[in-house]
């Protein structure tokens, strides 16, 4: 009888996603997973089935594991201070080492390589981007009904933070810079807070509204 080899689904799917992370779904070979995993090549297609089975279930895993970095527009009813908190939360895990500034985002990697011609990428890549814009627009409309910002543009603004974020991780995967990668992470940020009333034009807004 062949003995059952006990793993750690989950420490697997991490280590498998840090293999394709850095090197793509095409370049990374099943020696590649085998040997970041630990798994013998018969474990591992009892388990997942295949390598393309293995970098579906991590990318979905990494989707699904997005709520650190997008907590800050996710805790409460966040307005303008929960974007700009999105922002500084990014810069910090990347200043603490939870992030590498040359690696990019997993998902936006994965698309740029893949969801052109792959259609389930391409779908899980349109529910990534949809999920931000949408966490983004509703604390920008939120923000202003409260009156921290000119109402008006929610979609328009949403969208434009959303491709700046993906913006990000696409030319930090592209541009070996640490320094240039918070900078951009700083403009966005910068953009976000441009829309901002201050205490006069809000002044205004209400002698006027």
């Amino acid at each position: 009888m062949s003995k059952t080899i006990a793993f750690d689904r989950g420490e697997v799917l991490q280590k498998a996603m840090v293999v394709f992370w850095d090197s793509g779904f095409a370049a990374t070979s099943m020696r590649d997973l085998l040997d970041a995993t630990g798994l013998s090549a018969s474990s591992l297609y009892a388990e997942f089935g295949s390598k393309r089975a293995l970098f579906d279930v991590a990318l979905q895993d990494y989707d699904e594991g997005l709520s650190a970095m997008l907590d800050p527009l996710q805790r409460g009813e966040p307005g303008l201070e929960g974007i700009l908190d999105f922002f500084d939360n990014w810069r910090e895990r990347l200043a603490q080492g939870r992030m590498s500034f040359d690696a990019g985002c997993f998902m936006v990697n994965s698309t740029i390589e893949l969801a052109s011609h792959d259609d389930r990428v391409r779908a899980l890549a349109q529910q990534y981007r949809e999920r931000l814009r949408s966490l983004l627009a509703a604390a920008i409309q939120r923000a202003a009904d409260r009156g921290q910002l000119y109402p008006g543009n929610t979609d328009e603004r949403a969208t434009g933070l959303t491709a700046a974020v993906i913006g990000v991780f696409a030319a930090s995967r592209a541009f070996d810079n640490a320094p240039q990668y918070e900078y951009w992470i700083a403009g966005a940020r910068g953009l976000a807070a441009s829309w901002a009333l201050h205490p006069t034009d809000q002044a205004d807004k209400g002698a006027t509204g």
